[in-house]
């Protein structure tokens, strides 16, 4: 079972993304993050949310023979 709370290094392998960006986009609020002590982490369910909102829908392709 995976964890809920990421690490950063955790969440920017998660989205493919470098952990400076990653900071900038929680600084930002872009991403909800956590604070606990020091550390930032972070809810994969609002990775998850954040890579749905993201997605796009597909590009419908007509043919000459339509």
């Amino acid at each position: 079972m995976m964890e809920r709370l990421l690490s950063a290094e955790e969440t920017a392998r998660y989205l493919g993304i470098k952990k400076g960006t990653l900071y900038v986009w929680a600084r930002s609020g872009k991403i909800p993050s956590v604070k606990i002590g020091t550390r930032l982490l972070f809810d994969v369910r609002d990775l998850d949310e954040l890579i749905e909102r993201q997605k796009r829908a597909p590009l419908s392709h007509t043919t000459d023979d339509d």
